[in-house]
């Protein structure tokens, strides 16, 4: 329904930008957020000229000093009086003190210069938000249970969000991935390729890759085509081929007309690195694309699964003539795969991810046998003393070994010893784990001795010899201080820091996360955590998800496979939670611990940043598996008299690690950040630049 004129409060917004036939992708235009907005519901509307159907316009708020506060939203398409309206329900932050906006269309914007807010009660908006989708039906439970209006307004808040939100690769790609003309002839000729073809009866997919580097932008691509055995002889084709880099591809990985002009560009923008992949996508008979694959930073666990080794690589053809001496490698996977691995025992080349669609990948392209793959990993894994093992299937899986069960782990767990579930759990631990040496240490935290039941309870967990039971005094519980204090009471090597409240599904979950600190790189190594209803409720933690960090895919089923996979596979990433985090005294107290600032919540987080700060890696390991009953024994990390302190430990945690929050290496720019459940769709706009910006 269209409000009268005069509730409407009316903003300046800014005149159309970005150039005809290209996304904007800039900073946007920022205006002054009216008083009467600032903490209330609104509906937020542009208005366009006649027949303007072609643009997204994002809004964003932010405080007094530029941090943005709650979410950036997408207006939708509507009509207002039979004239175009681009509008939303929105949450104003009540800290908000300006609004960003942002144009994001392939053609020039044609919105009159004004931006209106609209307030309307809380009941209109949720009745608004609710009735506007399908999805939305499905918050009604959640909100009826919360009886929190915080609570409340960010469900709603997320829903809002939700339903104007594009999520079309077809529009991402006419967006952000419609590539001008080089801006110059001077990148040509740093690229030569390497084609592997693995059978001659099959020439299409070779036909299909050898026309697209004929057809690149910049020119012609000087290419050798190693077919059938002929790939033992890869060394000397290299030595032939002109040109710096080498661009290692498989028959049926085509490149995009822009690929090798924007590659030379950018590898010589980033000091010339011996290695750079990029993202990918899969291509049909008839030219559409689909199944974008947009990758992490190079990482040594993830790069044992295989699947970093498809889609063209770019490697300094010195680094590749190094290795001349190494058998055949029979497919392009195989020598990426194998170079890479190397070059990390030797010390580590610099690698790099080039976040843009670089290759597309047909249907019949050729794929190396998940044998070969699971040789080159395993021979890796014997050489450097791992005590993993991949097995021969696509992706491939690393597991542990057997010789991983004799690491001493000492486990320290803070606790109430209240709740009949966590002593389920804890008896869990004790009696299902199967690896062969770790203790455990359980710390009381409370400002007096231990009650009665509390005694009764620690004497039968006693009772197991490898059980101590601690009184940790302190007036308020904080966390990152009692796992400090029970760490210096034990003297093991390796420290498991767990909840009380993780019940064990299985006996191997320790011995796979040991398993990974064989690498010596590796410092940290977190669980894959379940809810009791064995959904997802820790994949890792994704910085600047959520405009500050939360775990990936919260709620996903189980055994699903996730993005690309990674949700079954180990990896690097930039933290994982506290609830079962594995780590190297040494380096733990190298760090001097967790920081105690923060009692609750982020302790974790800003321990696994400082540990990769230090130049050690964070693994993810989703073998090992718990069910977590999040909350069970604190409850909230802001519940009751901790309300208070969660602005003060945000803007901290902000301060400190701005950074990765703005740019998680382990998370692609084109995949979003605003909401957790979202994290593996497409970013609108990307957080890099696009096609045409002014910052290319």
């Amino acid at each position: 329904m269209d409000l009268p004129e005069a509730y409407l409060i009316r903003q300046p917004l800014p005149e159309p930008y970005g150039a005809e036939g290209q996304a904007s992708n800039g900073p946007g235009i920022v205006g002054r957020v009216p008083d009467r907005a600032r903490g209330r519901w609104c509906i937020v509307s542009a208005r366009a000229r006649r027949g303007d159907h072609n643009t997204l316009v994002g809004v964003s708020f932010a405080d007094a000093d530029g941090v943005q506060q709650g979410l950036q939203y997408c207006l939708g398409l509507k009509r207002r009086r039979g004239v175009p309206c681009y509008r939303t329900v929105a949450y104003v932050p009540r800290e908000a003190r300006s609004h960003r906006i942002r144009l994001l269309a392939p053609f020039p914007f044609g919105a009159e210069p004004e931006l209106e807010y609209a307030p309307i009660s809380r009941p209109s908006a949720a009745l608004r938000v609710v009735a506007a989708g399908e999805r939305s039906w499905q918050s009604l439970p959640r909100l009826r249970l919360s009886g929190n209006i915080r609570r409340i307004r960010s469900l709603l808040a997320k829903q809002a969000w939700s339903q104007n939100r594009p999520t079309r690769y077809d529009l991402w790609i006419k967006l952000f991935d419609s590539w001008p003309p080089p801006p110059s002839a001077e990148a040509s000729g740093r690229i030569a390729a390497l084609v592997f073809h693995r059978d001659p009866g099959a020439p299409g997919p070779l036909g299909a890759t050898l026309a697209s580097l004929a057809a690149q932008d910049g020119g012609a691509v000087p290419c050798r085509v190693l077919a059938g055995e002929n790939s033992a002889h890869w060394p000397a084709a290299v030595a032939e081929l002109p040109g710096e880099y080498i661009a290692i591809l498989q028959a049926g990985e085509l490149l995009p007309g822009h690929a090798v002009w924007f590659a030379s560009a950018e590898l010589r923008r980033l000091g010339d690195p011996a290695i750079a992949f990029a993202d990918q996508d899969a291509i049909g008979i008839d030219g559409a694309r689909a199944e974008p694959e947009f990758r992490p930073r190079p990482n040594h666990t993830l790069m044992l699964s295989g699947t970093q080794s498809r889609g063209v690589w770019f490697v300094h053809r010195d680094i590749l003539l190094g290795y001349a001496e190494m058998q055949d490698p029979g497919w392009a996977e195989r020598l990426r795969l194998e170079v890479w691995l190397r070059s990390q025992e030797a010390g580590g080349a610099d690698s790099y991810r080039l976040p843009v669609i670089l290759s597309h990948r047909r249907a019949d392209a050729e794929a190396a046998p998940a044998d070969v793959l699971a040789a080159c990993v395993n021979g890796h894994l014997d050489r450097t003393g791992s005590a993993l093992q991949a097995a021969p299937s696509f992706p491939l899986r690393v597991r542990a070994q057997a010789a991983a069960k004799t690491r001493k782990v000492s486990i320290v767990i803070p606790s109430t010893l209240r709740r009949a579930t966590v002593r389920r759990c804890l008896h869990s631990m004790l009696e299902r784990t199967d690896h062969a040496a770790f203790d455990v240490t359980i710390g009381v935290c409370q400002p007096h001795s231990l009650g009665r039941e509390q005694l009764a309870v620690a004497a039968r967990l006693e009772a197991d010899p490898r059980v101590r039971v601690l009184h940790v005094p302190m007036p308020t519980f904080n966390f990152a201080r009692a796992c400090n204090a029970l760490i210096a009471a034990t003297d093991a090597e390796t420290i498991l820091v767990a909840n009380d409240d993780l019940f064990v599904l299985s006996g191997g979950w320790l011995t796979e996360l040991v398993a990974h600190l064989s690498d010596p790189r590796v410092a940290v190594v977190g669980a894959k955590l379940l809810y009791p209803d064995q959904t997802v409720q820790h994949g890792g933690v994704v910085m600047g998800l959520g405009g500050l960090c939360d775990h990936a895919y919260r709620h996903a089923p189980r055994h699903a496979p996730g993005y690309s996979g990674r949700a079954a596979l180990a990896q690097e990433m930039s933290a994982v939670t506290g609830a079962c985090l594995l780590v190297r005294r040494a380096v733990y107290d190298a760090l001097h611990g967790l920081d105690e600032r923060y009692p609750s919540a982020f302790n974790d987080v800003d321990f696994c940043l400082r540990v990769r700060e230090a130049g050690y890696a964070v693994v993810f390991a989703p073998a090992a598996e718990l069910i977590h009953h999040e909350g069970l024994t604190y409850g909230s990390h802001y519940g009751g008299a901790r309300a208070a302190d969660e602005r003060s430990e945000v803007a901290r945690l902000r301060a400190r690690w701005g950074g990765v929050m703005a740019a998680d290496p382990f998370h692609s720019p084109n995949l979003d950040l605003t909401i957790s459940g979202w994290e593996w769709s497409l970013a609108f706009p990307p957080r890099r630049p696009c096609p045409g910006d002014a910052s290319d």
